[in-house]
């Protein structure tokens, strides 16, 4: 198991505090939870980010991207929002399209499972006005939604260019800022899972120089067990890319005695269902 430290990057704290004043009133300010002590010989607490709008943090950038994009006027909005389909994009782009009253177009790629995690949940591209089923893989769903904006005055959400990652970096970077306000500052280390590139890179442009930002990486054997646990042990739903932050915590992550560590679980890109069965013991007795 693996974690790296991740550095700040072209985001700065000033645009993520740009980010959270043009988001404050659609975005969710997650709780955070206490383990109870006992478990680690740290102050450990869970930032339920699963529970955002749309299942998880990437909504938060997509609202600022587009509502950035409304305000230089980058972009057509009777054209309204154009993106490739993967679960967790699709899902954050339809909810920001219809929370903002825009119109939406999914280019879907006909290779791809379009349910969540194998979930059997409705795919999100069903709420969009219009999907378009492309041949071919991702990436060709990407290059038609890049013409297709082109062509229409639409913005491609998440988008390709730098200007687009640091915007959504921004906006995931305010859950940094959510948790330094809930923790009155008292935080010595955040822990993100490795696949959640922008979130992790936000907070750190959110918290550089008070902070840890920690990506880890874990098996997906122990990112199963992990997001059993979760379920079992604590009735917190999240899918297998959140469940790797858990697992780090609860392996070779372990946090020193006194440390303040906040965990967060980025996503819930899954149904209950899919969650693994029970195992004997559970990750949480293993690691006492």
């Amino acid at each position: 198991m693996v974690a790296t430290v991740i550095a700040t990057g072209m985001v700065t704290r000033n645009d993520v505090e740009a980010a959270a004043a043009r988001t404050r009133h659609v975005v969710r300010h997650t709780p955070l939870t206490l383990v109870e002590p006992g478990i680690f010989p740290a102050t450990v607490m869970l930032k339920l980010e699963q529970l955002q709008h749309a299942g998880g943090y990437p909504v938060r950038g997509v609202f600022n991207q587009v509502i950035a994009g409304l305000e230089r006027r980058a972009f057509d909005p009777d054209a309204g929002l154009v993106a490739a389909y993967t679960p967790a994009v699709a899902a954050a782009v339809v909810h920001v399209a219809r929370r903002l009253d825009l119109p939406v177009t999914v280019f879907a790629p006909a290779s791809l499972d379009r349910t969540p995690g194998g979930s059997g949940k409705p795919s999100p591209a069903a709420n969009a006005s219009t999907t378009i089923t492309v041949d071919g893989t991702l990436a060709d769903a990407q290059l038609e939604a890049e013409r297709h904006a082109l062509a229409t005055g639409a913005m491609h959400c998440p988008g390709l260019s730098p200007e687009c990652w640091a915007q959504l970096v921004a906006g995931a970077g305010t859950v940094g800022l959510e948790l330094w306000t809930q923790t009155l500052g008292q935080l010595d280390t955040v822990i993100v899972p490795e696949r959640a590139t922008a979130l992790a890179a936000g907070i750190s442009a959110a918290l550089a120089g008070h902070v840890r930002v920690v990506e880890a990486v874990s098996s997906a054997e122990l990112c199963a067990v992990a997001r059993h646990d979760l379920w079992h042990e604590r009735r917190i739903a999240v899918d297998d890319v959140a469940a790797c932050a858990y697992a780090y915590l609860l392996d070779t992550g372990r946090p020193a005695a006194g440390e303040r560590v906040a965990v967060v679980l980025s996503s819930a890109d899954t149904a209950p269902a899919t969650i693994p069965a029970p195992v004997s013991p559970p990750l949480s007795a293993l690691s006492a």
